[in-house]
């Protein structure tokens, strides 16, 4: 079975942000300052939740792990390729590891991110081959109704 973990609840305005630097190198335009905190992390430390905030600037960015975040406050316009998108309160986006963008926030953002550092491929792929041979066998299945993330 699982081993007990204790739940992990947070108040957005009680954590306490410390230091981010965004490598200078990174920096486009103006004088971002980024501040970040981690939450939680997993038992095996390969995904982790943090709280990230940053005034307003121009600046690159590489994901090296893949990322989905939470926007709470504020706003940030990404550039990912040709794509440009803006993500304001209450939005959320994902970007995959090694996702190249380019950020630009007028003002301020807030986001909660959520991070996982993908496991090298030859793990990848011998994972996802188990999963399969689960469902096939019916090893594992769901009971019938069970809320499930998989696509119909």
């Amino acid at each position: 079975m699982f081993a007990s973990m204790p739940a992990v609840a947070v108040s957005a305005a009680d954590v306490v942000l410390d230091s981010a630097p965004i490598r200078p190198e990174w920096i486009v335009s103006g004088a971002p300052v980024a501040r970040a905190s981690q939450l939680a992390s997993s038992v095996d430390a390969d995904s982790f939740t943090c709280m990230w905030d940053c005034t307003a600037g121009v600046f690159r960015w590489q994901f090296d792990c893949d990322e989905t975040v939470h926007i709470l406050e504020g706003s940030v316009t990404v550039r990912s390729g040709e794509r440009l998108f803006t993500l304001a309160a209450g939005d959320t986006a994902y970007f995959p590891a090694g996702t190249d963008t380019l950020w630009t926030v007028s003002e301020y953002v807030r986001k909660v991110a959520f991070l996982r550092l993908p496991p090298p491929r030859p793990i990848s792929l011998a994972l996802r081959a188990l999963r399969k041979l689960k469902r096939m066998s019916g090893i594992g299945a769901e009971p019938a109704g069970a809320l499930t993330s998989r696509a119909a």
